[in-house]
């Protein structure tokens, strides 16, 4: 239902002109002010029990996760934040003590990645805490990074590891409560014109690698051996006996960057960027009708298509 909405969504909009210069089809849109000035905006929720289980995690993980996400989809378009605003709806049961406490650790983490929170609004209600985070960016001339820009004959890269978000492992704390946004990584790829589409995984590789191909008119064609398999990713194959490159394509909220790059640009960009590990997982091809946008090839040789692997909250 989610793939099918979207994409009314996206087709509402399409012909729409005015001061949007940005549609619904990428991490962020965008609208054109009389100035001149472009100013990037997205958006994103939390929901406990969705997104994050508060029995588990603490207010303070709620409060990372929800800038973190928005940010991350900033981080997809190459582009700098600039300012966030937050609404949130609190469950009856909350006090002034646990209210506050949300309301400053979203104030923190905002500033601790140079996009101020200055507003936003409160409510009580009966179900659980519902936070929505809205960021407002600005991108670097001369345009951001879209997920449309592939084109066949370029590699395909991965910024990270891959899979187990969900897992705890050795006292540390699942990544999906603790991820970075890729934004240094993200301002390197744009200085050095590296990158020439990108999207945030939020979903699971399959998915969104499914997705910055439809918007590029390519299909990409990954290879299960090359994948950087995150080690909770293995930790989750031991548990279930899912092979762990199976997690690390379809487990999502992996918050990492998926993008395409020339040969001549990716030889600028070493094995990391700004620390952060970066990996060749396949390349792109010309799309054809009927073939699907993403294939991933198995490690016992089988192609199999990748555009369902993921995770649909």
């Amino acid at each position: 239902m989610e793939a099918a909405l979207l994409a009314h969504i996206a087709a509402t909009f399409r012909d729409r002109a005015g001061n949007v210069t940005l549609p619904p089809g990428d991490d962020m849109g965008a609208i054109r002010l009389a100035s001149g000035a472009e100013v990037l905006a997205g958006v994103d929720q939390l929901a406990d029990g969705t997104h994050i289980d508060l029995a588990e995690a603490t207010t303070a993980e709620a409060a990372h996760k929800a800038i973190a996400r928005s940010l991350s989809d900033v981080a997809a378009m190459a582009a700098e934040p600039r300012g966030a605003l937050a609404t949130a709806a609190l469950p009856r049961d909350w006090n002034e003590e646990k209210g506050r406490a949300l309301s400053d650790a979203l104030a923190e983490r905002a500033a601790h990645w140079g996009c101020p929170l200055f507003g936003g609004d409160l409510l009580r209600w009966d179900g659980r805490l519902h936070v929505t985070v809205t960021v407002l960016a600005e991108a670097e001339p001369p345009a951001p990074i879209r997920r449309s820009g592939a084109r066949p004959g370029e590699g395909v890269y991965v910024t990270g590891a891959l899979g187990g978000s969900g897992e705890a492992s050795e006292g540390k704390r699942p990544r999906h409560l603790t991820f970075e946004p890729r934004l240094a990584a993200a301002r390197y790829l744009r200085r050095v014109g590296a990158a020439t589409a990108m999207i945030d995984l939020s979903d699971g590789l399959g998915i969104d690698a499914a997705r910055l191909a439809a918007a590029s008119g390519v299909a990409l064609e990954l290879d299960a051996a090359r994948l950087p398999v995150a080690a909770e990713a293995h930790r989750a194959a031991e548990r279930d006996g899912t092979e762990a490159w199976r997690h690390a394509v379809a487990d999502g909220e992996d918050h990492e960057l998926l993008f395409t790059a020339s040969d001549e640009a990716a030889a600028r960009l070493g094995a990391a960027v700004e620390g952060v590990a970066v990996t060749r997982i396949g390349h792109a091809v010309r799309g054809r009708p009927g073939r699907p946008a993403a294939t991933l090839r198995a490690p016992d040789g089988e192609t199999i298509d990748a555009t369902r692997l993921g995770w649909l909250h």
